[in-house]
């Protein structure tokens, strides 16, 4: 049963999963002005003070902290010195009735449009990119990753400072990205 208020013919974003998205998306950024290009450790603190960050290993990263808030995990992976990735990540079980309520909560905190998406989208499979800007910030790359089946599934947000989408790698693959999205 859905307890969540309907505006406009969608559920709303609670405002634990808005605050979650808007601050992962925060450390992503860095002001207009700055002429440095990621956060630092210590703004992980404040602006997800929710979160109990524990240290966690990674391949590609030489630091990373992970923790739990608002039923989701939040990731934020980096240098020694400053924070280059932050992701929001949950899993939910089929009787969730907004499965989506990430890319609500980022569509929610930001103007966003698709840049980048499968061209074969499957309704039980997405994985989409966008370009946001914050106000007063340089753009942020967000993919966003989306399956599920008949037990639940699996929605997760990853956040990385700069508007340039990463390559393709695999040529074979090139052909099944689009630029015509729709949300």
């Amino acid at each position: 049963m859905n307890t969540q208020p309907v505006i406009h013919g969608q559920p709303r974003v609670p405002q634990q999963a808005l605050t979650v998205v808007r601050n992962a998306a925060t450390l992503a950024t860095v002001p207009v002005t700055a002429d440095y290009s990621a956060r630092d450790w210590t703004d992980l603190a404040r602006l997800l003070p929710a979160v109990r960050w524990t240290d966690v290993q990674d391949d590609d990263f030489s630091f990373a902290k992970q923790g739990e808030t608002a039923g989701v995990t939040v990731t934020a992976k980096g240098a020694r010195t400053m924070v280059l990735r932050t992701s929001v990540e949950r899993e939910f079980d089929a009787a969730d009735e907004d499965p989506t309520l990430l890319e609500s909560a980022l569509a929610t905190a930001f103007p966003v449009a698709p840049v980048r998406c499968d061209s074969h989208e499957l309704a039980s499979m997405a994985e989409r990119w966008y370009v946001v800007t914050p106000a007063g910030s340089k753009p942020v790359v967000v993919k966003y990753d989306f399956s599920s089946g008949n037990a639940g599934g699996f929605e997760g947000l990853t956040f990385q400072a700069g508007a340039e989408l990463p390559k393709v790698g695999d040529e074979a693959l090139a052909g099944t990205w689009s630029d015509r999205c729709s949300r």
